[in-house]
């Protein structure tokens, strides 16, 4: 087992090279910079775990060629891919579901990354990265790369650091189970648990059980500043078509 926090840092290597903007030439250069940082620091923290390359690509379900780009800096993975890798090379416990996990973790930073842009007086946000690739990153929809992510902070104006997990989070996602969460003498709670389409919002209020209440209030603020988005975004094409 290991001390050093893989996530946090990569957090503090990365900061620096978030603080001064590069000129638009430059971007392509410096994100090709970042993932090499990432990668050296990938490499350097799984060596000291004594974890070969194959047993991280399968913790994290991803090929062995995903994860040699992510250490060669050829690609970067996402904050909360580094925040499980992190978790199982020090011996912290691990999510029982880590597909909820990751999505739970990218649908946040969508969040706070949607915030900040529309906080902003200019929408530079877009400027850097492709609309539709932006968009996908705010609805949680695909994981934002570690390169990715530090450019857009470093064009909202925001520290790097504020997209990593809280510490009590860092806590297994709950498995369901009637003793634990479900009152027996709740007939409608019983009913609503037993439907199996419902597995998805039971699995997701457990998650979100961890999460202090003012950052629930801030990701509630987000969410519906994103389904409005969306929502006038549908009818805008909708608009268009007829």
């Amino acid at each position: 087992m290991i001390e050093t926090d893989l996530a946090s840092a990569a957090i503090d290597a990365l900061q620096p090279a978030a603080d001064k903007q590069p000129s638009q030439q430059n971007q392509t250069l410096a994100e090709s910079l970042r993932a090499k940082i990432v990668g050296v620091l990938l490499r350097k923290v799984r060596l000291a775990a004594e974890c070969a390359p194959e047993e991280c690509a399968d913790f994290l379900q991803v090929t062995p060629e995903q994860y040699e780009a992510w250490e060669t800096g050829e690609a970067a993975p996402s904050l909360p891919e580094l925040e499980l890798l992190s978790s199982y090379m020090q011996g912290r416990p691990i999510p029982a579901r880590q597909d909820d996990y990751l999505l739970l973790r990218q649908r946040i930073i969508g969040v706070l990354l949607q915030k900040a842009r529309l906080a902003a007086d200019a929408d530079v946000a877009q400027t850097i990265v492709q609309p539709e690739r932006l968009s996908a990153y705010e609805l949680g929809e695909c994981a934002t790369p570690m390169t990715d992510l530090c450019t857009l902070a470093q064009a909202l104006g925001l520290e790097l650091s504020a997209f990593l997990e809280a510490p009590e989070t860092r806590r297994p996602i709950a498995t369901i189970s009637g003793a634990q969460s479900i009152d027996d003498s709740t007939t409608a709670l019983n009913d609503f648990a037993a439907d199996r389409q419902n597995a998805a919002f039971i699995r997701l209020a457990m998650a979100f059980r961890h999460i202090r209440a003012d950052d629930l209030h801030r990701i509630a603020d987000a969410l519906f500043a994103i389904i409005n988005a969306r929502a006038e975004r549908d009818i805008a094409e909708s608009n268009a078509a007829s």
